[in-house]
């Protein structure tokens, strides 16, 4: 069985493939990097890639946090401690992360949380009594 031999990139096609890359979507230079080495570009190659990406704006982690915070709050219904630990995962810096927070309104943060603690009584309540009734049958 052949093995598939790996491509080398040359910077240029590598910033070609990493502009491609992060126009579909929101970016982490992490996720970048490692899209780039997976692809054959050597270490301070994809560093440089990386550092021209963000010169020309196609990755910004404070718009990576601050897009990730809002998608996860109101989409997931993530609280704030499993969305920073996600973000500190993806090594975002933590002043990105702190800035990202601040964007949440704390009033609509309480009632998000309020109804997610309501389902959860109601669910609770349900088990509850179907338990109850499989007892007495």
């Amino acid at each position: 069985m052949a093995t598939k031999e790996k491509k080398q990139y040359t910077i240029q096609q590598g910033l070609s493939y990493a502009m491609r890359y992060c126009s579909q979507q929101e970016r982490t230079k992490k996720e970048v990097r490692d899209k780039l080495l997976k692809n054959g570009l050597e270490v301070k190659d994809a560093d440089r890639v990386i550092s021209q990406l963000m010169k020309e704006d196609y990755i910004s982690e404070q718009r990576y946090a601050d897009l990730y915070v809002r998608s996860k709050l109101h989409q997931s219904h993530w609280g704030r401690i499993k969305i920073r630990n996600m973000l500190i995962s993806k090594q975002i810096p933590v002043n990105c992360i702190t800035k990202a927070f601040t964007q949440i309104d704390e009033q609509e943060y309480r009632e998000l949380l309020m109804n997610l603690l309501d389902k959860k009584i109601q669910n609770i309540k349900q088990l509850l009594l179907n338990n109850i009734l499989l007892i007495l049958l």
